[in-house]
């Protein structure tokens, strides 16, 4: 083939995969210019990922749309398709992607059959076509499901999609956020009240950097790694007796969960460095694809401390939940974790891993959080 007919092709190609995808109905320039400027596609990258993931993700909103039974932890999927192409602005690209929108079972089903049945009934997919500025790390999407109302009447879903996350990440930007709007009036059949979505995605190694915790003399006769990550463990939490108003989320009803559950987001094998979600509930047991819950979640990072024999992790909060798109992010990173294990570990012989929770916020309030135990159950 000659290098003309190469040429033609590759052009070709790039304008069906672009068609295949199309948004043509909408406007791109129109509802998204100002937040990620249009650009001229060029080359394609072989690539996809993830940016949002369904245990660590969570959204509110859609109430007209999507389903609303508290029974039902809401989660996402948002996965960037094989089609991105770079384009002549330098750290901009042109993306495709697909927003999946599922319930998650937050209690106990009796049948497991209805509970799989009712999540591919209620999931909802958009179909999104637009563009990442990287310098700006903001991604602003147009793009469409096909719905339908709770009578089962037939529902066009028209969407502009602005979405926050950063190329390269560390624990103090990792968190996307952002918001998915109806292009259609209040009055249509159509609208739908806008969706607001936040998460915190699984990325490549070389796009996380470990910044709060220093490695200390790894031993490798603990894999953190093989214990925590992609899977939940959970603890029971012991108070102290003064402890009155010791919410670490600022509650001041008395409330304290009974257990706190760790989900290694991901893990650093050579450096024994994870990723952790933190999450306090009343249940001992958390389902596998269930979503977290931003306002009782912390995000973190652990390391392995061979001196000492014990994992050590930083937690922060997630603030500013209610600006998703504006002043949403992951601060106030005053909550340590400390976790002690047995001498003697094998799949046979587990013995109770023990640990604390503290603040290293000062307070005259004698009554306010300091310090909770934890331990974990018998053989887990």
């Amino acid at each position: 083939m000659t290098p003309s007919l190469l040429f033609h092709f590759f052009i070709f190609f790039i304008v069906f995969t672009l068609k295949a995808f199309s948004t043509s109905s909408i406007s791109y320039s129109e509802h998204c210019h100002s937040y990620a400027p249009e650009a001229t596609p060029t080359n394609r990258i072989l690539t996809g990922f993830s940016l949002l993931e369904r245990i660590t993700s969570n959204y509110t909103g859609g109430q007209n749309i999507l389903d609303q039974d508290p029974q039902w932890r809401r989660s996402i999927f948002f996965q960037a398709t094989h089609n991105i192409f770079k384009t002549n602005v330098v750290d901009t690209y042109k993306m495709q992607a697909r927003l999946s929108f599922f319930p998650s079972y937050a209690g106990y089903p009796s049948n497991v059959t209805d509970i799989k049945s009712n999540n591919t009934r209620k999931m909802l997919v958009f179909y999104l076509d637009g563009f990442w500025s990287v310098s700006t790390s903001k991604l602003c999407m147009v793009g469409s499901a096909r719905g339908s109302t709770k009578e089962g009447n037939p529902l066009k879903l028209n969407v502009v999609l602005k979405l926050k996350f950063a190329q390269r990440i560390n624990l103090n930007n990792s968190l996307v956020s952002g918001i998915l709007e109806s292009l259609a009036s209040p009055k249509d059949l159509d609208y739908f009240d806008p969706i607001s979505m936040m998460g915190f995605p699984r990325v490549d190694p070389f796009r996380y950097s470990y910044t709060l915790q220093d490695s200390v003399a790894n031993m490798k006769s603990l894999d953190v790694c093989l214990i925590f990550e992609q899977r939940f463990t959970t603890y029971k939490l012991e108070y102290s007796s003064n402890c009155k108003n010791c919410s670490l989320f600022g509650q001041d009803n008395g409330y304290l969960p009974t257990f706190m559950s760790l989900y290694g987001i991901q893990c650093s094998r050579q450096n024994n460095e994870i990723r952790f979600l933190v999450e306090f509930q009343d249940r001992r047991f958390t389902a596998y694809d269930q979503s977290f819950r931003p306002d009782i979640s912390l995000i973190g990072e652990g390391t392995w401390n061979g001196r000492e024999d014990e994992l050590c992790i930083v937690a922060c909060h997630i603030l500013n939940q209610s600006d998703p798109l504006g002043s949403a992010h992951v601060g106030d990173c005053s909550i340590r974790l400390t976790l002690w294990f047995p001498d003697v570990r094998s799949i046979t012989k587990t013995h109770t891993t023990k640990g604390q929770i503290w603040t290293t916020k000062l307070t005259d309030d004698l009554g306010s959080f300091r310090m909770a135990k934890f331990q974990s159950f018998d053989h887990s």
